[in-house]
């Protein structure tokens, strides 16, 4: 059974109120999934970032560790997690 069309000017008013609060709780509801979801974007871009960073990093240790013709040397004193302070031993 369908539902009484309005009859006078407050029906017609009523209802058309009733439609905008609908359209704008919506509206509402759809910005906060955007936003959600722009968050979720945001950190998997930076995930993505540093693990670039981390493959690159070991893309190159991996070809420091492949080179050929290291010279070798007695490890001093550790300045940082990748620099080191070494006593090269370099004779005949």
């Amino acid at each position: 059974r369908e539902p009484a069309a309005p009859t006078t000017v407050e029906d017609m008013a009523s209802e058309g109120g009733d439609r905008r609060a609908a359209a704008l709780k919506d509206y509402r509801q759809k910005l906060l999934q955007h936003k959600e979801v722009d968050a979720k974007v945001r950190s998997m871009r930076n995930d993505t970032k540093q693990l670039k960073k981390d493959y690159d990093k070991t893309e190159d240790d991996l070809k420091a560790l492949q080179s050929v013709g290291q010279i070798i040397g007695e490890v001093l004193r550790q300045l940082d997690e990748e620099k080191f302070i070494v006593k090269a031993s370099s004779g005949p």
